[in-house]
Parts: structure tokens; C-alpha cells; sequence
């Protein structure tokens, strides 16, 4: 880790650009989200995990074969406008789970916070504490604004370009011309997660055909939860290779990955007033998880405390 300063120091800094920049204050009077505040869908689903997984994962969420209640919110990255190319997100509160949580984290619930992309802008805290000061003081997030070139290229010399920050640009660009559909994303947890003594990542691929139709990525979603279930096969990659690295999100992990379960959405209206109403209300911490599964690394170090700020700024749970 390359970092040079506390986490909790570097964490302070970043929820003080989020609230002057990303975080600030609506004409209502409520703050919105840091990230991921165009809320696309809040659905309820069911994790079906899978008998036929190894002895020796066999831990935490998978001790067991069996089903959770699941609560999920679809949404954009950085933008409202769907014309924008953005990562899109898939969060998910996995109800009724058994084990010790970690930090205040509500019991039985387990937390898995995804993106459409396997990599993300940032190697390590030391690189997003960095992004996050060149953004320092944006009036308005636009597409022509978030890639600063003295982020991007800090020196003349090219060994020092954040590459990664450059791959994880192009491919959220390819997504948005490839797919325009959340049922046929895969989403990634691109953070590592403890498993036993070493690291895993989750991932979560489609499982059913596409059947939606609209001009929006909510309307097709809801389209195609009005006529059949959507399916996702759950996956987990436990770290087996000495060259995947915990602390580097620009890295793709090579090692294996294993078939745990299914995640389920039962056919529903979800632009029901309530439902959507809940999903604008509930926060989503990759901390608020069980012990077992102790979110990895130094992102997740300034996630623990920056999320938690973010969410009560907003007055969330």
C-alpha cells in the first residue's frame, strides 16, 4: 500500500469534497447521494445460495444452502441524463443472514455493492484521495469534466499515466454503446472481500433473456420485470493467484471463478410510489456485512467512513 497518510485523515478529506462537491444541498432542503444518486429501480428479489459449493468456502454467506430476501437499487453512477455514458450500479441488502457483523452494521443483514465494470478509477485510497482533489470545486459534473488530465497524466512521462483510470474510462464508454439494458449487464464488486485467511470478489452475470422494451434503461427494466422474473448467476472469485492483487482495483483477478447461487427478481411493478420511495431512503454500505466477509483494502478503508458520512448527511438508513 502506497498510502502516506491515515486512512481516517485521507477519509476526512474526501467527505469534505463530497459534501461541498458531489453532496450538496437540494432545493428542498435534503442532500443527494455522493455516488450513485439517480436512483433507475429498487426491486425486491431472492439469493438462492447453491448446496454444491466447496467444503472450504463454505463460510460466512455460504456456510449454508439457502435462501434471503433481497432488496436491490439499480442507478446511475454520475448521472440523471442516460444519454451521458455512466457505470451503472446494482446494490444489494441481503435480509435474515446469521453471523457477526462488522462494525454497526444492522444484524442479519449483509451488504454487496456492484458496478457494470470490472475495474474502477482509482488503483488504491492514495490514487482517489487524489482524483477526489482534482474535483474539488466542480460547479456541475458533465462527461467533459470527470476525466481531469492532470489526473489522468500527473507528469510528462508516460510510465506515470493512471492507465487504469484510462481502461476503466473506455470501458464504461463501450458499455454504453454495446448494451443499453440493466437486465444484461454484468456487475462487479471490483473490491476485494475476506474469505477464510485469503480475498474474494463477487460477481453476478445474466442468467435470463432480456424482454424489455422502452426508450430508458428503467423502462425497459420495468417492462421486463412486468412479464418475467429477471435471473443472475452468483459468482464468487476467491483469490488463488499471487499476481491478483488486493490493494489494486485497476487490476482484472485471473483466478477462478466458482458458480454460488442465483439471484432472483420475481415479476413486480417496482414504480410503485412505496417501493420507490424506499429505494431514494435506504443506504448501501459495503461495511454493513458480516464479519466473514470484512470488506478488503484500502478503498474499502475510506469507503467504511465516507459512506457512513454521506448517508448521514442524508438522513438515511
Amino acid at each position: 500500500m502506497k498510502t502516506t497518510c491515515p486512512f481516517s485523515a485521507m477519509a476526512d478529506e474526501i467527505s469534505n469534497i463530497c459534501s461541498g462537491t458531489f453532496q450538496k444541498i437540494q432545493s428542498d432542503g435534503t442532500y443527494r447521494r455522493t455516488f450513485h444518486a439517480a436512483l433507475l429501480a429498487n426491486v425486491a428479489g431472492e439469493l438462492e445460495i447453491f448446496p454444491s459449493i466447496p467444503d472450504h468456502y463454505r463460510l460466512g454467506l455460504f456456510l449454508e444452502a439457502k435462501k434471503y430476501p433481497v432488496t436491490a437499487r439499480f442507478s446511475s453512477s454520475l448521472f440523471a441524463n442516460e444519454n451521458y455514458p455512466d457505470a451503472r450500479g446494482m446494490a444489494l441488502k441481503i435480509h435474515h443472514v446469521s453471523g457477526a457483523v462488522c462494525d454497526d452494521a444492522p444484524e442479519g443483514e449483509h451488504t454487496i455493492v456492484t458496478i457494470n465494470q470490472p475495474t474502477f478509477i482509482a488503483q488504491d485510497a492514495e490514487d482517489m484521495l487524489a482524483y477526489m482533489r482534482k474535483m474539488d470545486g466542480v460547479k456541475a459534473l458533465s462527461p467533459l469534466n470527470i476525466a481531469p488530465p492532470t489526473y489522468t497524466f500527473p507528469s510528462l512521462n508516460p510510465a506515470k499515466a493512471r492507465w487504469g483510470f484510462v481502461k476503466a474510462m473506455l470501458y464504461t464508454l463501450s458499455q454504453y454503446f454495446q448494451r443499453r439494458d440493466l437486465a444484461q449487464y454484468h456487475y462487479y464488486s471490483i473490491s476485494p472481500y475476506r474469505l477464510g485467511e485469503s480475498a474474494m470478489k463477487y460477481e453476478f452475470r445474466p442468467a435470463s433473456q432480456p424482454v424489455g422494451k422502452g426508450r430508458t434503461l428503467r423502462e425497459r427494466l420495468h417492462s421486463h420485470l412486468l412479464q418475467a422474473p429477471l435471473e443472475f448467476d452468483f459468482f464468487i472469485q476467491p483469490k488463488t493467484l499471487e499476481t491478483d492483487l488486493v490493494d489494486n482495483l485497476f487490476q482484472v483477478w485471473q483466478s477462478p471463478t466458482h458458480l454460488v447461487g442465483r439471484l432472483t427478481f420475481p415479476v413486480q411493478d417496482f414504480l410503485q410510489a412505496a417501493l420507490f420511495e424506499a429505494g431514494e431512503q435506504l443506504s448501501y454500505n459495503p461495511w454493513y456485512c458480516l464479519e466473514a466477509h470484512e470488506p478488503l483494502g484500502s478503498i474499502n478503508a475510506l469507503r467504511r467512513e465516507v459512506y457512513k458520512n454521506s448517508a448521514l448527511r442524508r438522513g438515511s438508513y
